[in-house]
């Protein structure tokens, strides 16, 4: 299993990857790692991360490395869509609110989110 290589800095974790239509949650560096050496990836593909403060990752599964992308951090209404949008989300049947954002913080929505996503892993 080949390391996954962080040239930059690492996301802040839990984090949370879309690979195609599911996504892929990780409280942990090494859980990450476990989590993507199962998945049959793509290897010419790059894959998008959201960490628990927002911030914009691609995965480059080639190389099998993380780094922080140029674009704006993800908003709660944004992670709260791309998870009912998932895969994952229709396996289970549990949509996540968009109502009463303003008084969530962004790392208690993408905390909710990762233990929805854990039930399908």
């Amino acid at each position: 299993m080949t390391p996954i290589d962080y040239p930059f800095r690492k996301p802040k974790f839990p984090v949370i990857g879309i690979i195609d239509d599911w996504l892929v949650s990780a409280p942990s560096e090494a859980l990450f790692q476990r989590r993507v050496a199962k998945i049959g990836l793509n290897r010419n593909a790059k894959y998008s991360i959201v960490d628990s403060i927002g911030e914009d990752w691609e995965f480059y599964a080639e190389g099998m490395y993380v780094v922080p992308t140029m674009r704006r951090k993800w908003s709660k209404k944004k992670i709260i869509q791309t998870y009912n949008q998932s895969r994952n989300c229709a396996q289970i049947g549990v949509t996540y609110s968009e109502k009463s954002l303003s008084s969530k913080r962004l790392e208690v929505v993408v905390g909710d989110i990762v233990e929805l996503i854990e039930r399908t892993q």
